[in-house]
């Protein structure tokens, strides 16, 4: 795949230090080595790293659900992607679930993870962690009645161990509405 086609491609970038053990899926990678990930995108559920100084292509094992218009960040010695928009053919849906990747970049089975799904099925946010807080800004989401609107919430996650709205003996934390935009955002760049 080209520089160019990455470009063009509606994907997900992320810079991170990866933390996986030699040989966890590429007997190339380093846990030292800091790589750009690409991860799922319009019909398409492949995960790609390339090395940050030469973009050589390294092939990671594929996501489970392809989905598009969803957010990732690097949070936790993990990477967690929430939302977005399923492209399987055969299941079409807005998505407020979250998956996460750890140690060689595994996604892990949704009962063995700590992040709940998002309140609502969100598209078009971003996912930022500040200050240690995993943080989602902004997005769109459906009414009842289909209509699309969009967010001024900013959500914060909440782990299990400081939750203290968690009356079960569930393991998973929170998202908690944190802070409000002062105009609803969707679409939109968040840098720190």
């Amino acid at each position: 795949m080209s520089l160019a086609k990455i470009i063009i491609v509606t994907i997900q970038l992320l810079i991170l230090r990866l933390t996986a053990q030699r040989g966890s899926f590429n007997d190339q990678v380093r846990p030292e080595d800091i790589y750009v990930l690409t991860i799922g995108g319009e019909r398409s559920k492949d995960i790609y790293a390339f090395e940050a100084d030469s973009f050589q292509e390294l092939r990671v094992p594929d996501v489970h659900l392809q989905r598009k218009a969803g957010a990732s960040v690097y949070f936790d010695n993990s990477i967690v992607t929430c939302g977005g928009i399923s492209e399987q053919v055969d299941n079409r849906q807005d998505l407020h679930d979250c998956s996460v990747f750890k140690e060689g970049l595994i996604e892990q089975e949704s009962d063995t993870i700590d992040i709940p799904s998002l309140p609502v099925p969100l598209q078009y946010f971003k996912m930022i962690v500040y200050y240690n807080n995993l943080l989602v800004i902004g997005g769109t989401w459906k009414t009842a009645e289909g209509e699309r609107m969009r967010s001024n919430e900013i959500l914060r996650y909440v782990p299990s161990s400081e939750n203290r709205y968690n009356n079960s003996t569930s393991k998973k934390g929170v998202w908690e509405k944190y802070l409000f935009l002062e105009i609803p955002r969707s679409s939109h760049e968040c840098l720190i």
